[in-house]
């Protein structure tokens, strides 16, 4: 049994585990979901305004998604927890599959 231990501690994600803190994978995952969320209505806006003013209008898209996103990231890294359990990487996969797949326009 050590040797599986010793295996398990060896392994880059394990060690990348105990050295993470919660609140920055989260805080990631976070990010991660905004970014994909918001990147197909940037990319539309752009071509159909160009990058002045669809910057000016804010991309079209409301002030209270941008100003949520940024204070959820901010919250989200006040966890300073540190080490990430087997259970919530898992987590954290999942959701990197569903934010991946493309769902439509």
């Amino acid at each position: 049994m050590t040797i599986l231990n010793e295996l398990i501690a060896s392994h880059p994600a394990s060690q990348t585990a105990r050295v993470l803190s919660r609140g920055e994978f989260f805080a990631g995952l976070f990010a991660l979901g905004c970014i994909s969320g918001l990147t197909s209505r940037i990319i539309q806006s752009i071509d159909r305004l160009g990058w002045a003013d669809a910057f000016f209008n804010t991309f079209e898209v409301s002030i209270i998604v941008w100003v949520s996103c940024i204070a959820g990231i901010a919250l989200i890294l006040q966890d300073r927890t540190t080490g990430i359990r087997p259970s919530e990487f898992a987590i954290g996969a999942a959701f990197i599959v569903m934010v991946v797949l493309p769902i439509g326009p």
